[in-house]
């Protein structure tokens, strides 16, 4: 998401789900208030932990997987 955020900007189009969001899902339907305070807690986790990496540089943990692609196709 780093390098997207690059090339679009900050006033881009985004994948990410906003706090906005989240709380027009709650108020419309309230059963979904537990997952939506799962999904946040591990959202944030997820931001600090690339966060993390792309501060020192890691950019090999997460490669294409390449294990199903057939040589030659």
């Amino acid at each position: 998401m780093s390098e997207l955020e690059r090339e679009t900007g900050p006033g881009g189009p985004s994948a990410r789900t906003s706090l906005g969001d989240l709380v027009l899902m709650a108020a419309r339907e309230p059963w979904l208030l537990p997952a939506a305070a799962v999904f946040t807690c591990v959202t944030v986790l997820a931001r600090r932990r690339a966060r993390r990496a792309v501060r020192a540089g890691d950019y090999t943990t997460w490669l294409r997987d390449e294990s199903s692609r057939a040589p030659g196709s």
